[in-house]
């Protein structure tokens, strides 16, 4: 096998884990195997992205089973952002607009990099922006804003006439506070 990338790190050869969290480098890894860290990274990316926007960002981290992953591996490739890739993939479906800051971007974009060794280490996730909670651009999970879609406008609606206790009204009688005649 190839020495390690990272001194007294030992390679690892076993393929697990759920697909949609599995790093790249574990779906494809052959002889030479993956290292540990990376791979627990990209783990905690997908989580953050999960976390932030209440959708798992892949299937699979595969460029041929999973058209969405192709487009974000191409963008880092030609040096654009995964971020930019993925809210253009919630825009255009039914997850609506999400603004999380810039500082999240960054840290989505380092810890979602395609190619392990341009992925964040433990210490510089740890130390970026938005984990620090700096700076407006940098804004903790508390400060993002979502943009509701119909569903969740619908959702919202049905909530409210049932809190009002108003089961057979009208979802307009019910939003104006109206019960039926």
């Amino acid at each position: 096998p190839p020495p390690s990338p990272l001194p007294g790190e030992q390679r690892l050869y076993d393929k697990c884990g759920t697909k949609p969290w599995c790093a790249p480098e574990i779906l494809s890894c052959g002889t030479e195997g993956y290292a540990g860290p990376p791979v627990d990274l990209w783990s905690a990316g997908i989580c953050l992205f999960a976390l932030l926007c209440g959708k798992m960002p892949f299937a699979i981290a595969d460029e041929a089973a999973d058209p969405r992953y192709a487009r974000v591996a191409a963008a880092q490739a030609s040096g654009e952002s995964a971020c930019g890739v993925l809210r253009g993939w919630l825009a255009s479906g039914s997850g609506g607009a999400l603004d999380w800051g810039d500082g999240a971007d960054a840290l989505l974009d380092g810890l979602l990099a395609a190619q392990p060794g341009g992925r964040l280490s433990a210490t510089e996730a740890g130390g970026s922006v938005w984990v620090r909670g700096g700076g407006a651009e940098g804004a903790p999970p508390g400060k993002r804003r979502r943009v509701l879609d119909l569903d969740a406008q619908q959702a919202h609606e049905e909530r409210t006439c049932v809190w009002r206790g108003v089961e057979s009204a009208t979802r307009a009688d019910c939003l104006r506070g109206q019960s039926p005649g």
